[in-house]
């Protein structure tokens, strides 16, 4: 079994480097929220074992969540989570979706690649996320993505990989401590399977390693083969899964 105590390190780091832009600790439930921006910024991530019933726990938080007009969200940690929540909220008709593995590594055991194309560095959060979703082809709420960022408490490392004029990749790490999380990892589709990828991380975790990291994590959905097939080739390996199980703002026992 994986060391419980590394896996709560990792919950802690990686939560810190996507913070909610409001948080409650519910005897170690934790409710986030982000005006509806991703799943992860805008659920509840049980950590502990709960006192009330599980029924009367759900209840309190389905409605957080529904006063908001957000549909209530649970991140289930497996080995964190209490054990019979997952088989609750799945017979009260939450959808399972997006099963998600949480790679990690001692820095010191990653194959990082020689660099292929300098790293641009970017300080200003605003002009990174216009390069994001350039690359990303995706049209985000870039107003709530840039307070999620703001409001990153560890060191914030922001990038990019520049090709003919512009930004053909992108990606960023926190550092907190010891721990160095990756995220928002992208290739612009006409740059894929050049080795973009694997020089983007490689910049990135060698700046977390001068910044004092010396264990980085990552969080990849377990039906993304080519993105696992990367990160393992980089010397990750599985550290915990979580997923999400979804329910309606529509409820009829409100």
């Amino acid at each position: 079994m994986a060391d419980l105590a590394l896996i709560r390190e990792i919950e802690h780091a990686a939560l810190g480097a996507w913070p909610a832009l409001e948080q409650w600790d519910d005897e170690g439930w934790l409710l986030r929220f982000a005006e509806g921006y991703t799943k992860r910024a805008n659920s509840v991530t049980p950590l502990q074992p709960c006192s009330d019933t599980i029924a009367a726990k759900v209840a309190r938080c389905e409605e957080s969540y529904l006063v908001r007009g957000l549909p209530p969200i649970f991140r289930l940690v497996a080995t964190l989570m209490p054990e019979e929540l997952d088989t609750y909220l799945g017979c009260r008709g939450y959808a399972l979706i997006d099963p998600t593995l949480v790679l990690s590594t001692p820095l010191s055991q990653l194959s990082l690649p020689c660099p292929l194309h300098p790293l641009h560095p970017i300080d200003d959060i605003d002009s990174w996320l216009c390069a994001y979703q350039a690359v990303s082809g995706t049209a985000l709420p870039q107003a709530t993505h840039s307070r999620i960022l703001s409001a990153v408490e560890g060191r914030l490392m922001l990038a990019t990989l520049d090709r003919d004029g512009g930004p053909v990749a992108c990606g960023l790490a926190v550092v907190e401590g010891a721990y160095a999380g990756l995220f928002d990892l992208a290739v612009a589709p006409a740059w894929r399977r050049q080795g973009l990828g694997r020089t983007l991380m490689g910049g990135l975790l060698r700046r977390a390693q001068e910044a004092g990291a010396t264990r980085a994590y990552l969080q990849v959905v377990k039906a993304n083969g080519p993105a696992r097939a990367l990160y393992e080739g980089l010397g990750f390996s599985e550290l915990y899964r979580y997923w999400y199980r979804v329910g309606s703002v529509e409820k009829a026992d409100r």
